[in-house]
């Protein structure tokens, strides 16, 4: 689930295998049996315009335009930014010069370290499409959104029962395996196996995977030191407002003892409320009882 761990498996040339194999468990209504690599980085039309960042983006055989997301931190709009990227990739899809406005099918799929709602927790897959209100009916057929939340998949070795259930279980697992599991000794899972290993790095690509480690730990850090900065924040704020409220609860509850005897004595109301404070309908209730 590092970019660089991500990419170096199923973003180059030797891992295309392992990438169809996957995409055709996620989508198994569309067999795609060839594709090509399509540059990462969209420049924009103009310079008003922002740029967008693609961790993989492939085009297959019959024209179908795939975008493939990983994202390990929660963002606030992160189903917006797939519809923006989604975007770019329509506009980019537009034929020069005459056009008829036809686009190509789009799937946009992201593998999340998170959930996108705590109430869809349990849920693995979200698949979203535009459909009709009123009739719930799939009313445009080409712009698909795929959402795997990993949080979810939680089967062991033993359990997996087709080949999505694999993919899944390495993706969260590869890198605590020592050696490939028996359920696996198989391709493209044995792929998927010699381009994690370390070993098989060039210097270069080993180089960026340390770097990418890096900015991963650097990450985390920071996001740590972020969060313990706010509990401590939290802490010394709720002491704060917790002798705030009990200063003022002891302050009532002698307010209150001091009217229940005046109003024992036969004081009025009025003239209780104006000497202690407490509110006109709490001194009825005392009254009253």
């Amino acid at each position: 689930m590092t970019d660089f761990g991500f990419k170096r498996v199923f973003g180059q040339e030797a891992g295309k295998e392992c990438l169809l194999h996957f995409v055709n468990c996620l989508i198994p209504d569309h067999e795609i049996t060839d594709l090509e690599y399509l540059p990462t980085e969209n420049l924009p039309e103009s310079e008003e315009q922002r740029w967008a960042y693609f961790d993989l983006y492939c085009q297959t055989a019959d024209g179908t335009q795939l975008i493939i997301e990983i994202q390990r931190a929660k963002q606030a709009y992160f189903v917006d930014r797939c519809l923006f990227y989604a975007s770019h990739a329509l506009r980019k899809a537009k034929n020069k010069g005459k056009w008829d406005y036809r686009l190509p099918k789009l799937y946009c799929i992201a593998l999340l370290s998170f959930t996108l709602e705590p109430k869809d927790k349990a849920r693995l897959i979200h698949r979203v499409a535009l459909r009709d209100q009123q009739t719930k009916a799939l009313f445009y057929d080409k712009l698909n959104f795929i959402y795997v939340q990993l949080p979810a998949f939680d089967k062991i070795l033993s359990n997996l029962e087709n080949p999505l259930d694999k993919w899944l279980f390495l993706i969260k697992n590869v890198h605590r395996l020592e050696e490939t599991p028996a359920e696996m000794q198989q391709q493209p899972f044995l792929t998927l196996f010699e381009r994690s290993q370390r070993a098989k790095m060039t210097d270069q690509e080993y180089i960026n995977y340390i770097a990418s480690m890096k900015r991963r730990l650097d990450y985390q850090n920071t996001i740590d030191y972020a969060r313990q900065e706010g509990i401590d924040h939290g802490l010394v704020q709720g002491l704060a407002q917790g002798l705030e409220k009990g200063e003022k609860a002891g302050r009532s509850k002698e307010q209150i003892n001091i009217a229940r005897k005046l109003l024992a004595e036969g004081c009025e109301l009025d003239m209780v409320h104006r000497v202690t404070g407490v509110s006109l309908d709490v001194l009825r209730g005392l009254g009253e009882s």
